[in-house]
């Protein structure tokens, strides 16, 4: 079977736009990642049926090109922040409806990707659940988080640069709350010494959805604790700011790698061994800071695309 041009592992923002990129200039590319929807942190829960996001519902860019690229393919329309130093561009969906238009026209297969392999022609395959066939390509781009693509390439027995050890990511819980708005006369400042923030999202039958922020603090200091701990305490500090507004569904999201706090400057790595292996991401790029990470993300994968679709042709 004739190989792919570049497979894409991960369909978040910058998987995405560099599949999509990529795409327009003719390749033929193939996006792997292993959850059922697009989007990575463009997610969506639905809670007492409500659809609440637990990631970010808008975009900032001081990048004019990122801007230009975001408004072409998704109609985004930026306004000039407050302090002058960037735009926004809040979306008018949910963040699924977001991602899955940014993913529109391009070709995704849900699989965990485990490892990759070479052959002596050069191509490089991706191996799904550990075993079987791969799908190979002539060049692969892992997008995932810098800790899970640094150990797909060490089950692949490639050599590792423990130089991208030092990109590290904030752990974030989120708690999505279904409630009885109905008379709720909330807490003004909205805010606990563990939620950091809230977002609400009124709703036409009276019902009212909340999204509320965990410290990174307490984030990180309770991580290990079972879930359920967790949940009940949230729960626990939402009710500080509702008071006796009755809950009618929650649901509790943890992040992981919610924001990268210390990228690398370079807006990508490259295999020293197998450089048609690409890595880029928001763990790539200039650190400005938690509310440019998508910005970031989208940069790099701009400039992994312009590089790599030069090479192909």
């Amino acid at each position: 079977m004739k190989p792919w041009d570049v497979l894409v592992v991960g369909a978040g923002v910058s998987g995405l736009t560099t599949a999509r990129q990529l795409t327009d200039q003719g390749a033929q590319v193939l996006v792997l990642d292993k959850s059922h929807r697009p989007g990575g942190r463009l997610a969506t829960k639905n809670v007492g049926g409500l659809s609440l996001d637990s990631g970010c519902t808008h975009i900032r860019s001081a990048d004019p090109d990122v801007s230009r690229l975001l408004t072409g393919w998704l109609g985004a329309q930026f306004v000039e922040t407050a302090d002058g130093q960037a735009e926004e561009w809040s979306f008018p969906h949910s963040a699924r409806d977001i991602a899955e238009q940014w993913a529109y026209g391009l070709k995704v297969q849900r699989t965990h990707v485990t490892h990759l392999v070479t052959d002596d022609s050069g191509r490089v395959g991706v191996v799904r659940h550990g075993f079987g066939e791969p799908i190979w390509g002539r060049a692969v781009v892992l997008t995932a988080p810098v800790p899970q693509a640094q150990a797909m390439i060490a089950y692949s027995d490639l050599v590792l640069d423990y130089s991208l050890d030092e990109v590290s990511y904030e752990k974030k819980q989120v708690l999505l709350a279904a409630i009885d708005g109905d008379g709720l006369d909330p807490d003004s400042h909205w805010s606990t010494d563990i939620i950091e923030s809230v977002r609400l999202r009124p709703h036409h039958d009276g019902a009212l959805g909340i999204e509320a922020f965990a410290t990174d603090s307490w984030s990180e200091a309770t991580w290990e604790e079972d879930a359920t701990i967790s949940h009940g305490r949230l729960l626990l500090e939402l009710g500080l700011l509702v008071g006796s507004a009755r809950v009618l569904d929650s649901h509790v999201m943890r992040w992981r790698y919610a924001v990268t706090a210390n990228p690398r400057p370079e807006r990508y790595w490259r295999h020293p061994d197998v450089p048609s292996i690409w890595l880029t991401g928001d763990g790539f790029g200039k650190p400005d800071g938690e509310h440019h990470c998508i910005q970031r993300a989208v940069r790099a994968a701009m400039t992994v695309s312009s590089e790599l679709g030069g090479s192909l042709s």
